[in-house]
């Protein structure tokens, strides 16, 4: 399978430095020439460790990369030495080599070939690779689901995905700018920095490196077609839309937030940013397997209260839905079409599954609800996130959203807590400014939310839910005001 490019990239914006679609296009041709001279054993022997950050160089060394077909891993700057290290020692040896290296050269190459350089357009497409070999990128996940597992991704696929060659696309060919919000180093990052291989345009925005007032008006000036944010971060920009005083950013044509648990009330303050005719979508997926359901409105009809639900399943390759104990508890099983597998053989065993008749699926963990009543999925949590209470088994997600729907309540985390030798359930929650929550009251409305009558052992109240560099709750910073 070869990639569906386009034969001329987009232009990018890094932050204050731009480069035209010419010049993008003359320095990933001439820096994918200067890597096949460098390094030609490594582009398809084993998974080349790449330290990558958001800089305008890892953007250009990411679309050579993608071009070439690399076998490459990449590794996001800053990591502690320990984090460092068990990635690299999934990788296997390494041989000496320094994961800084190739962004180390290829920095000081652009460097010295930038001054004065005249753009020279060259074809887009993939060099001659070895016979019967396709290259994989290797991403390291979240660790939302436990520790940071290598998922690889043929780049073949990267591709084909992109371009909509398997029926699904996350970026339209019609759209002109895409806006960036998200590190290098994620699966979503990635596939919008390398959309600029089909010939988008596209901008990267660092939320870490500026005030979120700043952030907001930089989006507002990138007049973006497609704005997508994951769940926690849309809500820490949605608390900072509250003093939003800028216009409406008309160019928005499609505002996805990708999560599984998502409130209306959660979205309700990008009225003043989004336009009523934007398409809106909640899009539930992960790294293995992305778009796995998608919801869809017009942003206008959106209502203001309640769950956003996960809409129908994603066409490509399909979903399925396993049952569990529960008759409307449902695991989620996707086909595996985009990554082949973890860098783990083992986890790739226990994780991706064949039918007999060799059709591949990837067991996500994740468990959705089937509403009697409207027929809609929604998200209910990580089987791991299950804890038992009264011998009944409670989803820790659903006793979040609940709490996050509280009139007081501006957001929201619940944890289980070793406490005392005992499993004890917290919701730490973080209450609008000005509002005096009343505990008794934060209960009652707790139990007209929750089945069975569960609720959580300790409520905490916090001056701010700590978040980490990934924009997902702080666990660690949480339970260590219980603990």
């Amino acid at each position: 399978m070869s990639p569906r490019v386009s034969q001329k990239t987009g232009a990018l914006r890094v932050g204050a430095q731009q480069l035209s679609a010419d010049e993008v296009e003359s320095y990933v041709s001439d820096l994918a020439d200067y890597l096949v001279v460098k390094w030609p054993p490594h582009n398809h022997t084993r998974y080349f460790p790449v330290l990558i950050d958001n800089s305008l160089e890892s953007h250009l060394v990411l679309l050579a990369m993608g071009r070439l077909g690399i076998n490459c891993a990449l590794i996001e700057s800053g990591l502690a030495a320990h984090h460092l290290a068990d990635r690299l020692g999934q990788l296997g040896e390494s041989e000496g080599y320094r994961p800084s290296e190739l962004m180390d050269a290829s920095r000081s190459w652009l460097k010295t070939t930038g001054a004065g350089r005249v753009p020279r357009p060259s074809p887009l497409g993939r060099p001659d690779a070895r016979p019967g070999i396709d290259g994989s990128l290797v991403i390291f996940t979240s660790g939302s689901a436990g520790s940071p597992n290598g998922v690889v991704f043929p780049w073949a696929q990267i591709f084909d995905i992109l371009a909509g060659g398997s029926g699904f696309s996350s970026i339209p060919a019609s759209e002109a700018v895409v806006l960036n919000l998200q590190p290098l180093h994620w699966s979503v990052g990635l596939f919008q920095v390398l959309s600029a291989s089909l010939g988008h345009s596209v901008v990267t925005l660092d939320p870490l490196a500026m005030p979120t007032s700043r952030l907001l008006t930089e989006i507002a000036l990138a007049s973006p077609t497609t704005l997508y944010l994951g769940a926690d971060f849309a809500r820490v920009l949605g608390n900072a839309l509250a003093g939003y005083e800028g216009h409406v950013v008309s160019s928005v044509a499609r505002f996805a937030v990708g999560a599984g648990s998502v409130m209306w009330e959660d979205l309700v303050p990008y009225r003043k940013l989004i336009p009523e005719n934007a398409t809106f979508l909640h899009t539930y997926g992960a790294s293995e397997a992305v778009g796995m359901m998608a919801y869809a409105c017009l942003f206008g009809d959106a209502p203001s209260a309640g769950r956003v639900p996960l809409g129908e399943p994603r066409t490509t390759g399909g979903i399925r839905f396993e049952p569990t104990d529960e008759p409307t508890i449902f695991e989620v099983h996707a086909s595996a079409r985009i990554a082949s597998g973890y860098l783990s053989l083992t986890l790739t065993d226990q994780r991706f599954v064949e039918d007999d008749d060799g059709t591949k699926w990837w067991r996500s963990g994740d468990q959705v609800r089937l509403d009697p009543e409207t027929h809609e999925f929604h998200y209910q949590g990580r089987l791991d996130d299950l804890v038992k209470v009264n011998d009944r088994r409670v989803s820790l997600v659903e006793m979040e959203m609940a709490l996050r729907a509280a009139p007081t309540v501006k957001d929201a985390v619940v944890r289980a807590v070793n406490l005392g030798g005992r499993n004890r359930i917290v919701a730490f929650f973080q209450s609008l400014p000005g509002q005096n929550v009343v505990e008794s009251e934060l209960v009652a409305f707790l139990e007209g939310r929750l089945s069975g009558g569960s609720k959580p052992h300790l409520l905490l109240s916090v001056s701010e839910i700590p978040y980490t560099s990934r924009h997902k709750p702080d666990s660690e910073r949480l339970e260590a005001l219980v603990t």
